[in-house]
């Protein structure tokens, strides 16, 4: 009888974060109430969100907590083959950092949901909410041997664009092509990563006077 419960209990958990999910993508998470949440998930106890999550910002920071740990894998592969290629240059750390985000567009479980709700969030907070993991750590690490400093502040304000673009664009994208095949995804994840490389490249340019790609000594 308890394994039942627990297995009930879980389904109620997954269908409280993907009713969450679709609605916060949807309509925004101020926009969306916990009894919309409650509705779309089929539950007819109004407590229910309350009772497995404690509330709405419980329940969205879980949402969240689901795909960026699914990003934090993929980087982590992603960041692996990097350094077994050789040093990163520029290139490598805006493919470490766009790649396993545009893989979100193909994962039919939330990650389109997820670009959504993340760029509305980074609008409204900042930047910052883009680096979270063990695997962003890496590859901030990483980025230290392709990037430059600069004068102080300089490259926060590039990596705050840096993470802007990225996901207001695949937000963007997630929107107005649900349909993309996956070539489409594949093209415009090759743009995001043209995109960053030149911010960073400029970035590099300004702060040694001469062109980006890999930092010299």
């Amino acid at each position: 009888m308890s394994e039942q419960r627990s297995s009930s209990g879980e389904a109620t958990r997954r269908a409280l974060m993907r009713a969450a999910e679709q609605l916060f993508a949807a309509q925004g998470v101020d926009g969306t109430t916990i009894a919309a949440i409650t509705v779309a998930a089929g539950q007819r106890n109004n407590y229910a969100v309350g009772w497995h999550f404690g509330g709405k910002a419980e329940l969205l920071a879980a949402v969240l907590q689901k795909q960026q740990q699914r990003v934090d894998r993929v980087r982590g592969i992603v960041l692996d083959a990097l350094e077994a290629a050789g040093p990163i240059d520029t290139r490598g750390v805006a493919h470490g950092f766009v790649a396993p985000l545009a893989e979100r567009l193909s994962d039919e479980d939330g990650g389109a949901d997820y670009l959504r709700i993340q760029a509305e969030i980074l609008g409204r907070n900042g930047a910052e909410l883009g680096f979270a993991g063990p695997g962003t750590r890496r590859l901030l690490e990483l980025g230290e041997q392709a990037v430059r400093p600069g004068p102080k502040g300089s490259f926060a304000d590039v990596r705050a664009l840096i993470v802007s673009v990225v996901f207001h664009g695949l937000a963007d994208f997630a929107a107005r092509r649900p349909d993309a095949d996956e070539d489409q995804r594949a093209a415009f994840e090759r743009l995001l990563v043209d995109t960053v490389t030149g911010l960073l490249d400029g970035h590099n340019q300004r702060a040694t006077g001469r062109a980006g790609g890999r930092a010299g000594p």
